[in-house]
């Protein structure tokens, strides 16, 4: 694909602060496979957007092809024959243009860029008013607490005056894409219930059928119609709340947890059940939240501390929390997970936030190789960045120190993107040799060339033991990884690393090299 060391370094430099740090408002925060339609045919872009720009990039070199600021944004329509199909209408050098995109989730795309336009109009334009009214949310211990819910373009926004600020604070956000009901109570004239990530509130205000009606208008905008319940009593949501059973609790953690509308953490009880993690309070053991497991996305270990984060499949939302037997915590989830799932998916845990905008697809949604062979011309996503990975890594055992330095952050840069939209159960299993081989030979160099120093760098480290632990899921990763020369000092010099997570990553990749299994899907084919 042409990736020049020099061109990884400027490509990747805005889409990637995991090794990098800082923060750079042109790094991409989501990005989509779209096909793009115009008067000249259709043809694959990615469309991506940023905290103050979006652009299309062409995925055979992943250069940008255009690129424009929220302030071009005029509006967009929706096209009725087709579910996928939509139009940015957009400002242009003399008159308006047009870009017309198709997207399987086209709902998931617009909600993303409004929710970024409407932040960008927040600091570079004066906004109108938001759609808004008062209202009084009734919590899981059954207390009132004033708040505002504001209609937004993406999203219905909870808002709370906290005792350290004059104005109202955001403290969650619900996009329209991930509420499963908004349903009037019955036997009250003010009450509603919102229904999102499996979890039913209770709001009662005096503009119900303003906060209601504006609602529907603003999801059928972005093209997704609000279900309804029906009829619904205060009875009936208080009943469907969830209750500890002690005989199905696995392990409990007294755990504290932070949050934006408390200064101090507040004391919890995380009780692991078959099926949930569930949060109580430590003085009744009411089920304040219950987090289905197959909700869960990710866990963030954050170094130097007890912290630990969880990151869900749907949403935008995190919890933080810290416990003194924090990876007792993380084990029991880690083993529960993997035991409960239905495909046997591992849960991942990093020491930073996943990079969204380094995937392709929403985390919900499960790759399409027939779209796929169509977009990249390869027979899955996973293929794609083996690819990339195998053409700078002939740059990394290049003669200038310069060249080396820049493809090796390149090479890392792309491991990161492999990690983002590879699932942990790894590549396809039946995935070329030849493929895995050209990626494997620049990726177990630089793990030697990182292994080697001391300490070895922990994000880097940890980066590529993931990249490695996908590829040797496959039966030729598996196979043809520890014929490598020093694949087995480095694992040596890893595992006995002062960072945690290196030594993770280091116990599962020498698991999956020594422990090989065969995945359901590929027991049955033919090995090429």
């Amino acid at each position: 694909m042409g990736d020049s060391p020099r061109r990884l370094e400027i490509s990747h430099s805005s889409s990637f602060t995991g090794l990098a740090g800082g923060d750079n408002p042109d790094e991409f925060v989501a990005r989509f496979q779209t096909t793009k339609l115009s008067w000249k045919g259709k043809y694959e872009r990615i469309f991506a957007l940023s905290a103050t720009r979006f652009c299309t990039i062409d995925p055979k070199d992943f250069d940008v092809t255009n690129s424009w600021s929220y302030q071009s944004f005029v509006s967009f329509e929706l096209d009725l024959n087709d579910d996928h199909v939509f139009t940015l209408v957009l400002v242009g050098p003399k008159k308006e243009e047009q870009l017309k995109l198709r997207y399987k989730y086209r709902a998931y795309l617009l909600t993303e860029f409004l929710r970024l336009h409407t932040a960008n109009a927040q600091t570079t334009s004066r906004p109108p008013p938001p759609l808004q009214c008062k209202a009084t949310k009734l919590t899981r211990l059954g207390m009132e607490r004033e708040c505002i819910l504001e209609i937004a373009p993406d999203g219905l926004v909870y808002k709370e005056v906290l005792p350290t600020s004059q104005s109202a604070a955001v403290l969650e956000r619900f996009p329209y894409t991930d509420i499963d009901h908004i349903t009037p109570v019955s036997n009250s004239t003010t009450g509603c219930v919102v229904g999102y990530y499996g979890r039913q509130t209770v709001f009662f205000t005096t503009d119900r059928s303003f906060l209601i009606g504006n609602m529907d208008k603003a999801a059928a905008r972005v093209g997704l119609r609000l279900a309804t319940r029906g009829k619904l009593t205060l009875e009936q949501v208080a009943a469907d709340k969830p209750i500890l059973d002690v005989a199905e609790c696995i392990v409990q953690f007294p755990v504290q947890k932070f949050s934006r509308r408390h200064e101090k953490p507040e004391r919890r009880i995380l009780a692991l059940v078959p099926s949930a993690l569930l949060e109580l309070d430590p003085t009744s053991l009411t089920v304040l939240t219950s987090i289905p497991l197959c909700s869960l996305f990710a866990v963030i270990r954050h170094p130097g501390s007890f912290q630990f984060e969880l990151e869900f499949v749907h949403g935008t939302h995190q919890r933080l929390y810290s416990c003194r037997d924090r990876d007792g915590v993380l084990a029991a989830l880690y083993d529960a997970v993997g035991t409960t799932s239905s495909d046997k998916s591992t849960l991942e845990i990093s020491s930073t936030p996943s990079q969204t905008g380094l995937r392709l697809l929403p985390r919900f949604a499960v790759e399409d190789m027939t779209e796929t062979s169509s977009f990249f011309g390869d027979s899955s996503i996973g293929a794609c960045f083996l690819k990339r990975l195998a053409a700078v890594g002939k740059y990394t055992i290049g003669s200038g120190i310069r060249a080396g330095a820049a493809a090796g952050r390149g090479l890392v840069s792309i491991a990161a993107e492999f990690n983002a939209n590879v699932p942990l159960a790894g590549i396809q299993y039946h995935t070329k040799r030849s493929i895995v081989l050209e990626a494997l030979k620049p990726l177990v160099v630089q793990l030697q060339t990182v292994a080697a120093c001391q300490p070895p760098a922990p994000r880097t480290a940890v980066t590529l033991l993931q990249c490695l632990c996908r590829i040797a899921s496959s039966f030729y990763g598996f196979r043809e990884l520890l014929h490598f020369p020093n694949v087995l000092d480095s694992l040596r010099l890893l595992i006995v690393a002062e960072d945690e997570l290196t030594v993770f990553w280091t116990a599962l990749l020498l698991q999956r090299v020594t422990m090989h299994t065969i995945v359901a899907s590929a027991a049955a084919g033919v090995l090429p």
